[in-house]
């Protein structure tokens, strides 16, 4: 993960293919949201199918987690999907 000043680029979450399906990555990635909720930075990232998942299981993976695709328009990144952070009224 890396904090860019105004957003969170997420390059890798790797699980070992003995403790998938346990919900490691799902809470991980959870907490990364709350984590950009607080800070109010979204978080862009690219599926890789590198590492042992698909990249189809990946993006419905992360769309259940709010990610869309990322149209680039409005960003000077070239990651493949965006989730903008929860405007949380305290």
């Amino acid at each position: 993960m890396e904090k860019n000043f105004n957003r969170i680029q997420l390059d890798l979450i790797k699980v070992h293919e003995d403790r998938r399906g346990e919900g490691i990555g799902r809470e991980v990635m959870i907490r990364l949201i709350s984590y950009s909720n607080l800070h109010r930075l979204p978080i862009e990232l690219t599926p890789s199918g590198k590492f042992g998942s698909s990249k189809r299981k990946l993006r419905k993976f992360y769309k259940k987690l709010g990610f869309v695709k990322n149209k680039r328009r409005k960003s000077i990144s070239s990651y493949d999907m965006i989730r903008n952070y929860d405007r949380v009224i305290y």
